[in-house]
């Protein structure tokens, strides 16, 4: 069975998202740029959160578009399927039965799926995208 949780609850820093955001931003709009997989059982993944922050810090004035790195540890079951635009889409997480989290990632041109044993924000950046206004 699995629990529904607020995808900040197994971050190690979930501070890092609540200075920037103020309240947590669901996962329902984002736009996942790159996967990384690295030695270890990680993945790290880019993606872009839709939408803006309404108070974004004062120094990213200039930009339009909030870029975060997301870095998965003791990843199991890792399944992609395509790697197609689109590649915005909605990213759930839960927590199983066996205390794992179950990350999930779809969109129409992609879907990724895993199980993790934690997670941690590594970089919060923001930059001005041009395809947005």
């Amino acid at each position: 069975m699995n629990h529904k949780i607020m995808w900040t609850t197994y971050i190690s820093n979930p501070q890092s998202i609540k200075s920037i955001f103020g309240s947590i931003p669901d996962l329902s709009s984002i736009e996942l740029m790159e996967i990384i997989l690295r030695q270890g059982e990680q993945v790290d993944l880019r993606f872009n959160v839709i939408p803006y922050p309404d108070k974004p810090p004062t120094k990213w004035k200039e930009y339009n578009t909030v870029q975060v790195i997301l870095s998965l540890f003791l990843v199991e079951n890792f399944q992609l399927h395509n790697w197609q635009d689109p590649i915005k889409g909605i990213c759930t997480v839960t927590k199983n039965s066996d205390a794992k989290i179950d990350f999930k990632f779809q969109s129409k041109g992609c879907t990724f799926i895993c199980q993790t044993a934690a997670m941690l924000v590594q970089k919060i950046s923001a930059y001005h995208d041009t395809r947005r206004k």
